[in-house]
């Protein structure tokens, strides 16, 4: 409330923003005129210029704010015929001042960040950071036009990039697109290496992981909803799969109310005191328990560990809704866009549970060898900055945990799409009956619709419904992604009937008529590379083609290409003006969406840059995130009481205020788990840096001083006396002094090389061994609680117990090592110096 007055008096942040900033929009759009005539060598010479001014001469680079955007502004005009509107470049200019963007879905965010990423690269290297491998390699292949003409490097990496060529690109260009996956995994690639430089086509390559600068796209998907999702690199583990087997039938057979109740709210299993006496007596007649259920012991934390994944696998996690069986595997449904994440797998044992549910091979486990979160490796960045267009709901939590605050943009054009307002049916009959209606209508007279709905079981039911009605139609979720975005990217043609789950297709523009920029592409990339030798030549002869609102260059085409795209923008032309006359996109939000942000990303699918469009939002009772969160709640009495008997269903204030507070309460719960999740990884994250800290100062410098100081360390203060005697049988000395001369000698016997991969493996198993101890502990922690103790305080105590214990093992283990282990002596190695070599090559491959 109080925000509000003073929003009304002062005005918003954003719109301060756009007052202070607008004299240097004014001085970009005066140099406009200025850069038109320079040629393309002109313009290169000049971002060079610029280039050695900021790296050499150490000039900030906000003083050339205005001078590069006007000039990037430029190249975009020349490469893909777009010119950034005056909001984009207020938009680029918040990015480049490290601000989340906010910008409605269509307002072309993908061509705002190219005016930073020029600036910044003329600084350092820069990550545009996107939600998947398709975005990555579709940014980088139309964008990246503009940073070649202007005479930068830039690359994409997806999942099939070599790991060389992966490196050879973060060592070397100047900008870098890449999803969210594959940068946390370059990243912790990064951190297990075993040594600083790698040979790449014959040249021997300085690696470098610059965490400068990275503009994150649909930030709120990757920082807010993504934030927990950990990201482990792993080895092989111990062998649970048959507890799981034989314990799943344990939990198959327990009865809701009698053994167990479900807290969809919370996520939660729980066992009642029937439950936990009825498995605790068949645990013991198989010999699982040592002693009670809830008796301290490694074996029973371990027991209870399975049991409560097993209980979230049968009775929380459901099939085609959070995951599928695909070829006899368990293969997670995203939560947040609705595709399949092949290769993904639950982390600790939650995916071995979800195979013994559906009775398919379980898998062993695996132990991680390293992991962190997004939250944990974003922080990491020096400048940070990211764009969506539904930031605004979580700008609590955005300025909270990271410190960013959120700048709303206006649309570049008036926003004229019309928004029915919530609809609330009492049951799924009366929703699917309406929705029927709404799509007869439409498609009778071929005006395109989007359906949008939360799961695939939905999308199948949609699907069903529109099969019924002989509704020709694409259906995007797990099971049907091929060809997404050129499904999407047609949704907009006369006719289209899509039906998609939340997020899917999202980044790729939906255009009225079909979109035509997707159709060009195809034929733009298929035409040769620009070579540097005549560029200049192809820029001055270019040939601008402007149909509409549309333009592009005809750069290095055939006479053959020229004249398929001008078929296809006629073509293209006459079908948009149709679906515009018939009223642009219809958009029905079908079934209630975990927050509002979601609502308005479907919604926003319709009606970008100034088209028509109309959105329809159908939510139901027996809607399944209402239908489980309110059961048995007095909220569920509050909707219910809101009908009377004769609605099908309600609208108004009334309803779209409970549905916000539903949202809010949401949304303040799952804020309060990532922050009680971000204080445990705190603590793990201080433990990564000091020893990762370490083991980068291994791969730096000399490995024999090395190897050398810790030995020094373990003789003066790890060293007890019954070691000592141990050490005097094994190597026949009797001195501290004899003991000393013996392993440096040990060492001195050594190549430097081998010994630094001696010293990192050391490292990593003891660094293996201490995560798993950390899991462990954490598995357990919850059972502090009965102790009437503090589970996070205790699990610091322990955390820091637990790496003294791991330094001191770590140096134990490494002179043991050193003493088993001759570089002259092969055939008696305890370790096989060249199978480390190959280890390290494999690992992370």
């Amino acid at each position: 409330m109080i925000s509000s007055i003073v929003d009304k008096v002062f005005g918003t942040k954003s719109d301060n923003f756009i007052k202070k900033h607008k004299n240097i929009l004014e001085k970009i759009n005066q140099l406009e005129s200025t850069y038109i005539s320079l040629t393309g060598l002109q313009i290169r010479e000049k971002i060079q210029e610029i280039r050695n001014d900021i790296r050499i001469n150490n000039k900030k680079s906000s003083y050339y704010l205005p001078e590069v955007f006007a000039l990037t502004r430029e190249a975009a005009k020349r490469t893909i015929g777009h010119r950034h509107y005056d909001v984009q470049i207020l938009g680029g200019i918040a990015l480049y001042k490290n601000y989340i963007c906010e910008m409605q879905t269509g307002e072309g965010k993908t061509l705002v960040a190219t005016l930073p990423a020029v600036l910044k690269a003329l600084e350092n290297q820069v990550h545009i950071v996107t939600v998947n491998d398709y975005l990555a390699e579709i940014g980088c292949t139309i964008m990246g036009k503009i940073y070649k003409y202007l005479g930068l490097d830039v690359a994409f990496v997806t999942e099939k990039t070599s790991e060389n060529e992966e490196i050879n690109i973060f060592s070397t260009k100047d900008i870098v697109y890449i999803s969210n996956n594959q940068i946390v995994f370059r990243y912790l690639k990064e951190l297990l290496r075993s040594s600083n430089s790698v040979s790449y086509n014959g040249n021997f390559i300085n690696r470098k992981f610059n965490m400068e600068y990275a503009i994150i796209d649909e930030i709120d998907n990757i920082l807010i909803d993504e934030a927990r999702t950990p990201f482990i690199i792993s080895g092989p583990g111990e062998n649970t799969s048959n507890y799981y087997a034989k314990l799943s039938n344990l939990i198959r057979n327990l009865q809701e109310n009698i053994h167990y109740t479900v807290d969809f709210k919370n996520h939660l299993v729980l066992l009642t005191d029937e439950g936990d006496k009825h498995l605790e007596e068949q645990l013991q007649q198989l010999r699982y328990l040592e002693g009670g259920l809830y008796e301290w012991s490694s074996k029973n934390i371990e027991i209870l560990h399975i049991l409560r994944n097993l209980l979230k696998a049968f009775y929380l996690f459901r099939n085609e809704i959070d995951y599928i069986v695909y070829k006899s595997e368990i293969v997670i449904i995203d939560e947040f866009t609705g595709r399949l994440s092949e290769g993904r797998r639950f982390s600790s044992g939650l995916h071995q549970a979800l195979e013994a549910k559906e009775n398919v091979h379980i898998k062993d486990e695996n132990s991680t060898l390293l992991s962190t979160t997004y939250t944990s490796f974003f922080k990491q960045y020096k400048n940070l900055c990211g764009m969506t267009g539904t930031a605004s709901t979580e700008k609590e939590e955005f300025l909270e945990i990271y410190e960013l605050e959120i700048i709303t943009l206006p649309t570049n054009k008036p926003n004229i799409r019309k928004d029915h307002s919530i609809r609330l049916y009492k049951n799924r009959k009366f929703q699917l009956e309406d929705m029927q209606k709404i799509i007869k209508e439409a498609y009778d007279k071929q005006q395109p619709i989007l359906i949008v709905t939360n799961s695939v079981q939905d999308s199948e039911v949609v699907s069903n419904t529109l099969k019924f009605l002989n509704v020709k139609h694409n259906v995007l979720n797990a099971k049907h992604h091929k060809q997404e975005g050129e499904v999407i990217a047609n949704a907009g043609n006369l006719g289209a009937v899509t039906v998609a789950t939340n997020m899917a297709g999202r980044g790729t523009d939906i255009k009225l008529g079909g979109n035509v920029d997707y159709a060009i592409d195809k034929i733009l990339l298929s035409s040769d590379e620009i070579n540097e030798s005549n560029q200049e030549e192809i820029i001055s002869e270019e040939e601008v083609v402007l149909l509409g609102d549309l333009q592009f260059n005809e750069m290095n085409l055939t006479n053959k290409q020229k004249l398929k795209i001008k078929q296809i923008l006629e073509e293209y032309n006459v079908k948009k003006k149709k679906v515009i006359d018939l009223g642009g996109l219809l958009v029905i939000d079908f079934g209630m969406k975990e927050a509002e942000k979601i609502r308005r990303q479907s919604i926003g699918r319709s009606a970008r840059q100034g088209d028509p469009g109309t959105s329809y939002t159908l939510y139901s009772l027996e809607d399944d995130i209402l239908a489980t969160t309110l059961k048995g709640s007095w909220n569920e009495y509050i909707f219910r009481q809101a009908f009377s008997d004769n609605e099908k269903y309600i609208n108004g204030n009334v309803v779209e205020g409970l549905i916000k507070r539903f949202w809010k309460m949401i949304s303040s719960q799952h804020f309060r788990v990532r922050k009680d999740v971000q204080k445990y990884d705190i603590v793990k994250e201080a433990q990564k840096q000091e020893f990762f800290d370490y083991r980068n100062y291994v791969l730096s410098e000399n490995s024999k001083e090395i190897a050398k100081k810790i030995f020094k360390v373990f003789v003066n203060f790890d060293m007890d006396i019954d070691y000592f005697n141990k050490m005097k049988d094994i190597l026949s000395i009797e001195t501290k002094e004899e003991l000393s001369i013996t392993i440096q000698d040990k060492i001195d016997d050594f190549q430097e090389e081998e010994l630094r991969l001696l010293i990192l493996h050391t490292l990593d198993e003891v660094w293996k061994e201490h995560n798993q101890r950390m899991e462990d502990m954490l598995k357990g922690s919850y059972l502090i609680s009965y102790a009437q103790k503090d589970p996070y305080q205790e699990y610091k105590i322990q955390a820091f117990y637990l790496f003294q214990v791991a330094i001191l093992s770590f140096r134990k283990l490494f002179i043991e090592y050193i003493i088993n282990n001759s570089s002259k002596d092969k055939d008696n190695q305890s370790i096989d110096l060249e199978e480390l070599r190959k280890k390290f090559m494999n690992m992370l491959n």
